[in-house]
């Protein structure tokens, strides 16, 4: 993955696994333009022995992506300020596949579709970012899921009550737990987002 021209970079993440695959993400802000950046890239990969790169669109984010062995790269770009850009560049290893669970106590509701676990680690602390999906309505799935986290020794600490959504912050030992449930307007159903950070050494 070669660097982003004109451009400061950080990591997002050095060792982070999602649906089991081990990945790097860094954020980079660039002096360059968006179509510099995309020029700059689809030059570097325009020889890649998996052809040239395959291009996509997600609202303001242009992307492009390409295999190079067992990697997938991509390079996600969007305008910031009058001439300048940032985005994401990530790889992703499709050939060492690792574990994709969540950790082992995570409620398991039915009805409630896990789609993707993101696992990494950072000093002592590991995180658990998922993203579930279910067609029941949400305070059916808000009281199950609060129950079933009360009873494995979560303590609420604070939550929020909207019209589409719910937001809550729990705790327990050394963990810490952020959901936030949303009703989705374009069909019947939710969406789940939760992040689970263990403190590693802690007692669950």
């Amino acid at each position: 993955m070669p660097a982003v021209p004109k451009a400061h970079m950080t990591w997002v993440a050095q060792e982070v696994r999602i649906n089991g695959l081990p990945a790097r993400m860094a954020r980079f802000e660039s002096e360059a333009s968006v179509q510099e950046v995309l020029a700059h890239y689809q030059a570097h990969w325009a020889a890649a022995p998996a052809g040239p790169p395959q291009a996509g669109r997600v609202g303001e984010w242009q992307l492009l992506s390409t295999l190079h062995g067992p990697y997938h790269l991509v390079v996600q770009v969007k305008p910031q300020g009058p001439t300048g850009s940032e985005g994401l560049l990530s790889t992703v290893h499709l050939k060492e596949l690792g574990s994709a669970e969540p950790p082992a106590d995570w409620p398991r509701l039915e009805g409630v579709q896990l789609r993707q676990v993101m696992a990494s680690t950072d000093g002592p602390q590991q995180s658990h970012h998922l993203l579930a999906i279910s067609e029941q309505g949400l305070p059916r799935v808000r009281d199950r899921l609060m129950a079933s986290l009360k009873h494995k020794g979560w303590r609420l600490q604070h939550e929020v009550h909207t019209a589409s959504g719910y937001l809550a912050t729990c705790q327990r030992a050394g963990d810490t737990l952020d959901i936030a449930l949303t009703q989705d307007a374009a069909r019947p159903g939710l969406t789940l987002v939760a992040n689970w950070v263990h403190t590693l050494g802690a007692a669950r």
